[in-house]
């Protein structure tokens, strides 16, 4: 089973995703 989440940098304004 994959496992997908998505995070947020507002410092950066960046859009972190990370499969694993």
């Amino acid at each position: 089973m994959y496992t997908y989440s998505v995070r947020v940098d507002l410092s950066q304004n960046i859009l972190l995703c990370d499969f694993t």
